[in-house]
């Protein structure tokens, strides 16, 4: 299953607060999933957790450099 989650153009801190929220989702869900976790798994969660906030970093940087208007897609495929 394919679904276009976001297509447009957003001025740059419309953008970077879409970016900023999908961001911030992804990397809660996974310290939330610390509490569960043990070992190894403990590890590459906060490894997971740490390039997010890489990545986040990264796009927001662009963004800023970038200028007034952001073109965003994202998609979001589902498979088995």
């Amino acid at each position: 299953m394919n679904a276009e989650i976001i297509q447009g153009s957003f001025e740059s801190d419309e953008a970077l607060d879409i970016i900023t929220r999908l961001f911030h989702v992804l990397i809660k869900h996974h310290e939330n999933n610390l509490l569960k976790l043990e070992g190894e798994e403990i590890h590459s969660t906060e490894e997971k957790i740490k390039l997010l906030q890489k990545e986040l970093f990264k796009a927001s940087n662009y963004i800023i450099l970038k200028g007034k208007v952001i073109d965003i897609r994202l998609n979001l495929t589902i498979s088995q």
